[in-house]
């Protein structure tokens, strides 16, 4: 009798002081309803000087089912500390999971059925927030906690790391992989996929592979929140002229004057939302947003993890 094929799937973790919901995030990912024929690996790796995650990993490890393997990055750069978790890991397909994630028990085995169903060379998974009970529902609504849910099959267009499945060999054909440029700025996952993506990979969503982020509290505020808006608007155009500058139809003058445009709208939209406070935030976010991709046109780049 032949012997049935075995698939192994690499999960990358990138952490940074977060031992706690490392932990819970480690938990679930043993938990997972695998297919029987998928091998998994898991590799933690520490962007924390001081290995706060160490001792957290080697407790989980002491019990684990499948391999654990930790790695410290000590040096301040996400992009660097997710490169050491792809050059070490063991598997045709690799995961990535943030470490304030926590996977739904079959996590893994949609995220896998995606891409062999619509032979995807990437598949993106929903991700939904999760608050401490006493942050204002106006704060929990913000575009930037409810991410799109497209459904599964459909053209992936929010290529971030914090749930996804990515071909290994597709990763190798970029240097890094992740750009260590945007190692303290963010944007360095959106960077890597959306040049894979031009290069002609295909991106599908997966509805059904659900991750939980946690949002603490100190995230749970408008400072925080205006800062990320800036942040995400900076880093996305950062990435945009960095991919499109080549192109004869891009127009870098054109991309700024529709970015003033609508920073501008977004001020009005605020200003007459004034008895609505989740409108009025909701535009004050988008004014941020548009306030940093006009910033980056300047070259300033808000490196936000620096």
């Amino acid at each position: 009798m032949k012997k049935q094929a075995r698939t192994l799937c690499s999960v990358c973790i990138a952490t940074y002081r977060r031992p706690e919901l490392l932990r819970k995030l480690l938990t679930s990912l043993f938990e997972q309803s695998l297919p029987a024929d998928i091998d998994l690996e898991i590799i933690v790796v520490d962007n924390d000087p001081a290995r706060a995650a160490a001792a957290v990993c080697m407790d989980v490890a002491a019990s684990a089912q499948w391999p654990l393997h930790y790695y410290a990055q000590p040096e301040k750069n996400i992009s660097l500390t997710r490169n050491i978790g792809v050059k070490n890991a063991s598997g045709d397909l690799i995961c990535f999971i943030d470490d304030d994630e926590t996977a739904d028990i079959e996590w893994i085995k949609k995220l896998l059925e995606a891409q062999k169903t619509y032979q995807a060379d990437g598949v993106f998974g929903r991700v939904i927030s999760d608050f401490p009970a006493d942050v204002p529902d106006w704060i929990r609504n913000c575009y930037l906690f409810n991410r799109p849910a497209p459904k599964t099959g459909s053209e992936a267009h929010s290529l971030r790391a914090g749930n996804c499945l990515i071909k290994r060999d597709l990763l190798s054909t970029v240097p890094g992989p992740f750009d260590p440029q945007y190692g303290t700025s963010g944007g360095e996952d959106s960077r890597l996929f959306n040049q894979l993506k031009d290069n002609g990979a295909r991106f599908v969503n997966s509805y059904e592979a659900l991750t939980v982020e946690f949002v603490p509290k100190e995230r749970a505020n408008v400072n925080w929140l205006l800062r990320r808006a800036f942040r995400v608007g900076n880093a996305y155009t950062k990435v945009t002229f960095e991919l499109k500058k080549q192109k004869e139809s891009w127009s870098k003058s054109r991309y700024f004057l529709r970015a003033a445009a609508f920073g501008i709208i977004s001020f009005l939209l605020m200003v007459v939302s004034v008895f609505n406070p989740s409108r009025r935030f909701h535009w004050l976010l988008k004014l941020a947003a548009n306030t940093g991709k006009c910033v980056a046109f300047l070259g300033i780049s808000y490196q936000e993890y620096a």
